[in-house]
């Protein structure tokens, strides 16, 4: 929870302090927000396609334990094998915060020869993102950010480094089967994992790709 408490008034340092106040429990209103909806959110196409059957009941379903949501955990290095091995790679996979997930990816981009192709893109990246700050996450029903949205309320206009990381922090939980919030899920460190998210973009902010793909999430957003 700390690190969440972290991750929020990071992201926005001009949010007052009566409204910080109130930061725990919109951490929970986000993070219920995303777990209960995921199973939509994660599908590419929710009008044409469901989640494999079984649908989980109780999130403790979900992960791996689930080929759908352990597909989108799954660090885009095996994507390949667990796309063709799943029953037998998931007995002996170890997920760290260093390998990407491939739900960060857009997998039309994503070049094995370059990890930066495609890399902070994925569709359910962005349906989380605008799931949370826009209040339009539903594939079925996006447009701009809506009245009564956190990018409204707090005159949010532009997309940054430690928003993405926020959102892709309430991913992974959401895609987990862990049924409450957790800092790690066995060998992953979800605030190494945040934290590699925001270097990507602040470590070098002028860096080509750094900017490129904030332009592209604004384009998206905004």
């Amino acid at each position: 929870m700390r690190c969440v408490l972290h991750i929020f008034t990071s992201s926005f340092p001009s949010i007052p302090f009566q409204l910080r106040l109130g930061i725990k429990e919109s951490r929970g209103s986000d993070t219920n927000k995303v777990r209960y909806d995921i199973l939509t959110l994660c599908l590419k196409d929710p009008v044409n396609t469901a989640v494999t059957l079984p649908i989980p009941l109780h999130k403790t379903g979900q992960g791996f334990n689930h080929v759908d949501t352990g597909r989108l955990l799954c660090p885009q290095i095996y994507l390949e094998e667990f796309n063709t091995k799943y029953f037998s790679l998931i007995r002996f996979l170890v997920v760290m915060a260093s390998e990407w997930p491939s739900f960060v990816y857009d997998q039309e981009l994503y070049d094995p020869k370059n990890d930066e192709q495609g890399l902070m893109k994925g569709y359910l990246l962005l349906r989380v993102y605008l799931h949370i700050f826009c209040s339009n996450g539903d594939p079925r029903k996006q447009d701009r950010p809506k009245r009564g949205s956190i990018a409204k309320i707090n005159g949010i206009l532009i997309v940054s480094g430690r928003q993405i990381a926020y959102a892709a922090c309430q991913a992974c939980y959401a895609l987990s089967s862990k049924d409450g919030w957790s800092e790690q899920d066995g060998a992953f460190d979800l605030p190494l994992f945040y934290q590699s998210i925001v270097d990507l973009f602040e470590s070098h902010p002028e860096d080509e790709w750094a900017l490129e793909t904030l332009t592209w999430w604004n384009k998206y957003v905004f």
